[in-house]
């Protein structure tokens, strides 16, 4: 289709909102496009195109479903490209003006005339307005909704349509524990023998009775349907039933075929055929090791009883003959087998012992040889080792040839085992290819995928289970890939290796701290995990108006493990700078401070290398007071600050599963969590961090990818 024709088709709808016609453009291109798939099909397949095939699968390639593609075909040529615009407006929206002239017709009709003409006069009226004609369907829903559908049907409700049916049953309609036996007179019905079976059947007669009316409406045997199906019947007295539609239908149906008797229960209707004493007493005695032995028993009651008739007894026992025939072979299972010559002592001991042993297959070998000995059937041995019967019969068969020999005999493959090691180094030479060197579309291996690759190179021929196998032997596992933090930065080693030095050559006098800022934490309801019953899980809102929010800077002091604080507002310059002078005047007595810290702008800013510029020749000038030394961390290393885990324990212990209703109650939980923890490590002296102090198994190079994240 070119741009004159796709501009001629979609003219009509120039007018719409851009939210629709885009809508309704993209719809129509589609179903052009679908044409020309079919076309390109048609000429490809020749005879064997199917219409409905290619629009299956042009739907599948588009991604929508295939009822939705014939409803816009269908709007298509019913409206053209009008009718693949979306309908937002509401249901029924478009003819509210034709309510009123609903109305209208109903003021001035007679009662009950009937749908059809009113639809038809309601056609008439809104052809002479210019008004929308609805279908007819969606004019009895306006009729039902305006509570007009009973004036407008042709009869009255359902409830005054039926009367009582004539002859005896009319006469029988009371209640169900005074009904006497029905004996109908007419001919042809069938007597009922049991007062339950004709009480039963009125129940049902009466369930059906509205259904029996020719001129009952669809939506009228709907709505019976449904409210016979939404209650609770009984149809005899304290008896609840529920009927289902299909038990519905087969009583209407039975009832026009078969008139009442179809409604009569059959189970109780049989009448009892009275005992005789002329009937065969039979016998049998059951072996229960051998219970197809009764079968040949069975064969000669029937053979020597005179009350059967000859051709029955005749074919009765040509069917046993060739039965028992077929189960001779079987029946040798139930027998008791016998060991020849039966096991000495020292047998005994010695299949005891391996019995006793940790290999299951000498186990079973020793206990199936034992049981034959004690003259078990062989099922008894089969329910024990939990063989196979042939397995059984071959292991006896070893026993007699070898004796005990064929228990310790020991079977080597050497051909099962060079083709194994073979297959080891194959399949891990194929491993630690990439699976597109193989043609394979993948960025990983699979046992499939592995399988097809060593197939495809060699004739010896693996399954995906033994790859597997053959892997895991080897010692290859399923792990999911690590993500740790890593350093980018071009001066890691010298950076890292000058805070080592600084940290591992501290003499007395000297503090280290690790410096950065939390933050900030909304005053909310935070989830978490915590001990919940199974039934009640805790729920937590995902957008939540927070109550304010909290933002600490804090240092770690290495050698002491003691943490220092203070709220902030931002991590600006002049932040830093006050968290600084704290930290100068609480260790004044000191003589160095280390400060460590990330790459953060504010801390390699002008305004705190002044300070510390000025504190420190202040100090040198009154010759009080600690000189301050700045030993950066490198970039991207947040790793090697400890004082993130301090953080992440606080966070732990008095955020999660919290709900604070003030930024006040949050800090004064915070306060006290670093408050207690300053006094046990006062009780407790440990320096903070863990593997950083080990100066011979630190290792610089692991370090940089994130080995150590407990520092």
């Amino acid at each position: 289709m070119d741009e004159n024709e796709l501009s001629t088709a979609i003219s009509p709808i120039q007018d719409q909102l851009d939210v629709l016609r885009i809508r309704a453009e993209k719809r129509f291109l589609l179903l052009r496009d679908c044409e020309a798939y079919m076309e390109r099909q048609r000429t490809r397949l020749g005879k064997k195109f199917r219409k409905v095939s290619a629009i299956e699968s042009y739907c599948a390639e588009s991604g929508i479903s295939l009822a939705t593609f014939y409803k816009w075909s269908r709007l298509c040529k019913a409206k053209g490209i009008r009718g693949l615009l979306p309908g937002y407006k509401p249901r029924g929206s478009q003819y509210d003006s034709v309510r009123p002239v609903i109305h209208e017709i109903f003021e001035r009709i007679e009662p009950h005339k009937g749908y059809i003409k009113g639809f038809e006069e309601l056609k008439s009226i809104c052809e002479q307005r210019s008004l929308p004609i609805p279908h007819y369907r969606t004019f009895l829903r306006m009729l039902e909704k305006a509570g007009l559908s009973d004036s407008f049907s042709r009869h009255p409700q359902l409830d005054q349509i039926h009367a009582p049916p004539p002859g005896p049953v009319q006469e029988k309609q009371t209640t169900p524990e005074t009904i006497d036996p029905y004996i109908p007179d007419e001919p042809g019905w069938m007597r009922i023998v049991n007062r339950k079976a004709f009480n039963i059947a009125i129940y049902k007669y009466n369930l059906i009775l509205p259904f029996l009316n020719p001129d009952l409406k669809s939506r009228q045997k709907r709505d019976l349907i449904k409210e016979i199906l939404s209650k609770r019947h009984f149809a005899l007295p304290k008896v609840e039933v529920r009927v289902n539609q299909a038990s519905l239908y087969r009583m209407i149906s039975g009832f026009k075929r078969d008139g009442f008797e179809a409604l009569v229960p059959k189970y109780l209707t049989r009448e009892r055929r009275p005992a005789t004493d002329d009937r065969p007493e039979l016998r049998l005695k059951l072996d229960i090791k051998n219970p197809l032995g009764s079968l040949k028993q069975f064969r000669d009651l029937i053979g020597k009883n005179p009350l059967i008739e000859p051709v029955i007894k005749k074919v009765s026992l040509s069917l046993l003959d060739e039965s028992i025939s077929h189960i001779d072979s079987a029946a040798a299972r139930y027998k008791p087998l016998f060991l020849d010559p039966p096991l000495t002592n020292d047998e005994i001991r010695l299949l005891e012992g391996f019995k006793a042993g940790p290999n299951a297959k000498r186990r079973a070998k020793a206990a199936s040889i034992l049981m034959a000995n004690d003259h078990r059937t062989i099922l008894e041995i089969i329910a024990e080792t939990g063989r196979p019967l042939s397995t059984i019969y071959r292991w006896l068969k070893d026993f007699r040839e070898q004796r005990t020999e064929f228990i310790r005999l020991r079977r080597h493959h050497p051909e099962r085992e060079q083709l194994f090691k073979e297959r080891k180094t194959r399949i891990v030479d194929i491993l630690h290819g990439a699976p597109a060197l193989y043609g394979i579309n993948r960025a990983s291996w699979s046992y499939p995928t592995i399988a097809k690759a060593y197939n495809g190179l060699y004739e010896d021929q693996v399954s995906p289970h033994i790859a597997g196998r053959i892997l895991k032997t080897i010692g290859y596992s399923w792990r999911r890939a690590r993500k740790v933090l890593t350093s980018k930065d071009p001066q890691y080693r010298e950076k890292m290796q000058r805070v080592l030095d600084v940290l591992q050559n501290l003499r007395d006098g000297d503090a280290f701290f690790f410096i950065d800022e939390a933050g900030p934490y909304q005053v909310r309801k935070y989830g978490g995990k915590c001990l919940t019953l199974e039934k009640k899980p805790r729920v937590v809102p995902q957008f939540q108006k927070p109550k304010g929010r909290v933002m600490l800077i804090g240092a770690l002091e290495a050698l002491s493990n003691q943490m220092t604080w203070t709220w902030i507002e931002n991590k600006g310059v002049e932040t830093m700078r006050t968290f600084i002078k704290i930290l100068h005047a609480k260790y004044i007595s000191t003589s160095r401070l280390f400060l460590t810290w990330d790459a953060l702008s504010s801390h390699r800013s002008k305004g705190v290398s002044k300070l510390i510029d000025q504190l420190n020749s202040e100090a040198k000038r009154t010759g009080t007071g600690p000189s301050i030394q700045i030993v950066p961390l490198p970039n991207n290393s947040q790793f090697l600050n400890v004082v993130e885990s301090v953080f992440s324990g606080m966070k732990r212990a008095v955020i999660h599963n919290s709900d604070y209703q003030s930024t006040e109650e949050m800090k004064a939980a915070i306060s006290r969590h670093f408050e207690e923890r300053n006094v046990f490590f006062c009780d407790n002296p440990k320096r903070a961090g863990n593997k950083i102090w080990d100066k011979q198994h630190f290792d610089i190079d692991r370090i940089q990818g994130g080995v150590f994240k407990r520092m």
